[in-house]
């Protein structure tokens, strides 16, 4: 799910598990691949019987938590090099010189902007909260995390959800599920790893560093999420939008 931590997660598993991570595309003009895929994308790929088969995952985060993230992401990618693609998604640009407040009046303006132009239940809902990246395609696609993890029929079937702000905490369960995940390197067993930082979550992981998740495809700083949640019109456009994410993963509405 982007901007859910999947670069790091990636970048750990080609690490640590050598041989054993696949990146592939496929479809008219390899619009989709393995990363950035959904599960209906994947089950529509490879079949059902091996993704049943498999073990399956996903990062999660708070909503606001993530539009915020995307957005300052994408200004500043859009602020080094503007292309159609920042047009279609709404992009400021030129934010690097601005004061917090006005980095902040300008996500709600965004969020305003995205909502007229993409609401719930329209054709290209799913661009509210990133581009498709050809799971586009399938009607099960829309701007939640939740419609990354369903089937064809809607039925949640990733057998796994973590949460991105509780990763280094949990990464032992995942590890037990995913072996590999505790080879590391000699760099990371001496703690010269990167570890994650600002919102992606905890530094402490228990005495455990070499199972910490490399913090990877960061957006600039910004101010702390929980800042843009005091604008009345976003909470109702998030609660709205985001509502299924908020309950499925146990979210509060404002944080």
């Amino acid at each position: 799910i982007n901007k859910n931590g999947g670069t790091s997660m990636i970048r750990m598993l080609q690490d640590r598990c050598e041989g054993q991570y696949t990146s592939e595309r496929w479809g008219i003009g390899h619009h989709h691949r393995t990363f950035h895929a959904t599960a209906q994308s994947l089950i529509d790929h490879y079949g059902r019987e091996a993704w049943d088969d498999s073990y399956s995952f996903a990062l999660v985060r708070h909503p606001l938590a993530r539009q915020v993230s995307n957005f300052f992401y994408l200004v500043d990618k859009c602020s080094r090099k503007y292309s159609d693609y920042c047009e279609v998604r709404m992009i400021p640009t030129g934010l690097d010189r601005k004061t917090d407040e006005d980095k902040i009046e300008a996500f709600h303006e965004y969020i305003w902007d995205l909502y007229n132009e993409y609401p719930p239940g329209s054709e290209k809902s799913y661009l509210f909260g990133g581009w498709g990246h050809g799971n586009e395609e399938f009607k099960t696609m829309n701007a939640t995390q939740t419609s990354w993890m369903v089937d064809e029929h809607g039925k949640r079937v990733v057998k796994n959800v973590f949460k991105l702000e509780n990763l280094s905490r949990d990464m032992n369960e995942l590890s037990e599920a995913l072996p590999c995940l505790k080879h590391a390197t000699a760099d990371q067993a001496s703690g010269r790893e990167l570890k994650m930082t600002e919102d992606f979550g905890d530094e402490d992981d228990g005495g455990v560093g070499h199972l910490e998740m490399v913090h990877a495809n960061a957006s600039p700083k910004y101010p702390d999420y929980r800042l843009f949640g005091k604008n009345k019109r976003t909470n109702r456009i998030m609660k709205e939008v985001y509502y299924v994410d908020y309950i499925n993963f146990g979210y509060e509405f404002e944080p």
